[in-house]
């Protein structure tokens, strides 16, 4: 048993009432759970697939997930991403998962990295492979304080690929929590790509 279990029982998303294990909703809030997953596509032209409209019951859940220690949500949100995964994208051979690195300024200090943990459990699921691959390479601002044009400018040239041999030729599935503007994912989708990968898809929780 994951021992995040024994120290926070799996709770649904929406309503906070706990759940049997390896679920993700209650049964009377998996109604919430059935709009059509959503797609974006980045200026670069790759499309971000996400599960959930950032509003409403979605927002609320990921804002408890990033700001009121409901972390244990990680687990949920795997379930959630492997499924749309399998509706989605089943008929694409990944060669490993990423995630969008932590901001500089947090990485030394973070000791849970929500992103990144959604990921790692999401491989773990679909038996794939999970490596970092980015690093921030110069501190950068908050994104969601800053409009469109502010999170370009703020993101541009900010990340590096750790390791261009182990990207090269590699299709890659990129996973960020929320994307709005998907200026971040741009930014990590062009370096991957520029390092040689073969192709790289987007995947978030909220749009």
């Amino acid at each position: 048993m994951n021992i995040d279990r024994l120290f926070f029982p799996s709770r649904c998303i929406f309503c906070g009432k706990v759940i049997g294990f390896y679920k993700a909703f209650c049964d009377d809030c998996i109604k919430y759970s059935k709009e059509p997953v959503r797609y974006k596509k980045l200026c670069n032209g790759i499309v971000c697939i996400s599960r959930f409209r950032h509003e409403g019951l979605a927002r609320r859940a990921m804002l408890s997930f990033k700001y009121n220690d409901y972390r244990q949500f990680y687990l949920q949100y795997s379930i959630i991403l492997s499924e749309v995964i399998k509706n989605e994208l089943s008929d694409i051979s990944f060669d490993f998962y990423t995630c969008v690195p932590p901001h500089k300024h947090n990485a030394g200090k973070l000791h849970f990295y929500g992103v990144r943990a959604i990921a790692v459990h999401t491989a773990k699921r679909n038996n794939v492979v999970f490596r970092e691959t980015l690093y921030e390479s110069r501190n950068i601002d908050s994104q969601h304080k800053l409009n469109a044009a502010q999170r370009r400018t703020n993101v541009l040239d900010a990340y590096r690929v750790i390791n261009k041999d182990e990207v090269r030729d590699k299709t890659i599935l990129i996973f960020d929590d929320i994307v709005t503007t998907g200026a971040t994912l741009t930014a990590c989708t062009n370096e991957l790509l520029k390092a040689g990968a073969k192709k790289v898809y987007c995947i978030t929780v909220n749009h």
